[in-house]
């Protein structure tokens, strides 16, 4: 829509790329300074923060004279919106016990396949790309009362010391559900500081000695560089399928909707990294197939039908194994380092952002050059995420000496070990204390 505004052709079209990927340039700053802010001043401040500041900007987008400013401010909207996204999915991951942290967490994902919806069906109503931009921009400014109605991560708060904070949020949880007091929960949230703050003290001579974290970084980041390059990949290469517009960027995000919900049964029934290795096989072996798929028959038959089921079949499978990464990244480092490490991850995450613009926009040159490099990374994706230990129905560690126990259980499993037994954290208890279904977080 904004080509025709500033009259973005021939020797301009590239500025449109450049747009998109001044975004996802915002996004990576956002991983790599304000992501790591929320583990100092909490999921929910960092989140409000980027939040309010996104609606401000979202507002004053409409009303940009020319291409260059509107290009910077796509700047500032994607250093708040990865923010917002990374603190969203740490704070529910952190909140929920981990017999049902599946749901919650991939569940979210919902809301973004609803959101490719509604945008295309906003953009086909709304035509006017400023009035557009209000549209989306001025809910936001309904966030407001997140300030009253969000609690903070009580996760955070006990590994942080905020015992009196976290005390007042479990008195009123218990309140709204109507459950009775816990008898010992002075002596319980004691004990628990205590307990923290000798693992924070250990932490701070063992960061520099042990290597378990990094074993995890190392692999986890490369999937998310595989999964951010092909999933932004082809969501950016939408526009350039045959056929309206429109109705594809609608049926972008509604084949998002069956990912999730495979994703969700298999994360709560198989676990994380087999999906996430399938998923990923899915779309390599979609957009193999795309690049073979001539654009029509011998006898002259379109096949521009069968190259886009292809590229949903593929945007399939790139979304159910983005959407587990998610949560499984929350789940494999410590919380004492959680948002610092997820936003390291992401940092890889979004230079696969950056470039996928740009591989698109390549295209016009090499048809098949996008698909062909999508294949080769997911496949490489699908056997690296392998190497990454699987966390179903594991507690989630709360320092880095949490992961070398971890380890040293998944090493005891290979030997003939109990391979069910579960790191044991304070908060996985004082959650099951007050779990209105009961559920025991211990194993």
């Amino acid at each position: 829509m904004i080509v025709p505004q500033w009259n973005l052709v021939c020797g301009d079209d590239y500025l449109v790329e450049l747009s998109s990927t001044m975004y996802m340039v915002g996004t990576t700053c956002g991983t790599i300074f304000l992501t790591p802010l929320s583990d100092r001043w909490g999921r929910k401040t960092v989140l409000l923060a980027c939040l309010w500041v996104q609606a401000v900007v979202g507002i004053c987008l409409a009303w940009m004279p020319s291409i260059i400013p509107f290009v910077v401010l796509q700047f500032f909207i994607g250093i708040t919106n990865m923010t917002i996204a990374l603190c969203a999915y740490v704070l529910i991951v952190e909140t929920f016990a981990m017999d049902t942290r599946e749901l919650p967490a991939l569940s979210l994902q919902f809301f973004w396949a609803g959101g490719i919806m509604v945008l295309s069906l906003f953009a086909y109503l709304v035509r006017e790309w400023r009035y557009l931009q209000l549209l989306v921009s001025l809910p936001q400014v309904l966030t407001i009362a997140y300030f009253w109605l969000l609690p903070e991560s009580l996760t955070w708060l006990l590994v942080t010391g905020k015992v009196s904070r976290a005390k007042e949020l479990i008195v009123r949880v218990l309140r709204v559900n109507l459950l009775p007091p816990i008898d010992d929960l002075d002596q319980t949230l004691a004990a628990f500081k205590d307990s923290a703050a000798r693992q924070m003290s250990f932490e701070v001579v063992a960061d520099k000695e042990t290597h378990s974290t990094d074993d995890l970084v190392k692999p986890a980041a490369v999937d998310t560089l595989v999964n951010s390059l092909a999933y932004f990949g082809i969501s950016f290469g939408m526009p350039s399928l045959n056929g309206d517009r429109f109705l594809n960027f609608f049926i972008s995000g509604a084949v998002e909707v069956p990912a999730y919900i495979i994703c969700i049964i298999c994360n709560r029934r198989v676990g994380r990294r087999l999906p996430i290795c399938v998923f990923l096989i899915v779309c390599a072996v979609a957009n193999i197939a795309f690049i073979f798929t001539p654009q029509q028959t011998d006898d002259g038959r379109d096949l521009s039908a069968l190259k886009t089921t292809l590229v949903m079949i593929g945007k399939f499978g790139i979304t159910g194994s983005y959407s587990a990464l998610y949560l499984y990244g929350s789940e494999i480092f410590p919380t004492s380092i959680r948002n610092h490490a997820v936003g390291l991850c992401s940092f890889f995450e979004n230079i696969g952002s950056i470039a996928a613009p740009q591989i698109v926009y390549a295209s016009k040159s090499l048809s098949n050059l996008p698909m062909t490099l999508f294949a080769v990374m997911t496949l490489v994706g699908a056997v690296d995420v392998l190497f990454l230990p699987e966390t179903h129905k594991m507690a989630l560690p709360t320092t880095i000496q949490d992961v070398e126990n971890w380890a040293q259980r998944r090493r005891g499993a290979r030997s003939g070990g109990d391979s069910k037994t579960a790191v044991s954290t304070g908060t996985d208890r004082i959650n099951s204390s007050f779990n209105p279904d009961g559920i025991a977080n211990d194993q």
